[in-house]
């Protein structure tokens, strides 16, 4: 029981109001480190099938240098978010 008026029993996350907020914090903790993951390998593919080959294609252009730089910054933020999210159990 928690807080409430002399004689009133509130529920608290067992009731229908705490149902979505809960299924969410067990979605997230047991699907957020493979998203995280995936958004990693996503970046990594993109940087390899996108902007590298573009990079001998155009190497006289800014915008392809700065696509080659950013990537890796993007790619090493995914990274430290992956792996600082636990595994599921």
């Amino acid at each position: 029981m928690t807080r409430g008026t002399p004689g009133q029993t509130v529920l608290g996350d067992r009731d229908c109001h705490g149902l979505p907020a809960r299924w969410h914090r067990d979605t997230l903790r047991s699907s957020g480190g493979l998203a995280a993951r995936l958004l990693t390998a996503m970046i990594i593919g993109f940087g390899a099938l996108v902007w590298a080959p573009s990079l001998f294609t155009h190497p006289g252009e800014h915008m392809v240098w700065a696509g080659n730089a950013i990537n890796p910054a993007l790619m090493g933020a995914a990274w430290v978010v992956a792996d600082s999210w636990p595994l599921p159990t």
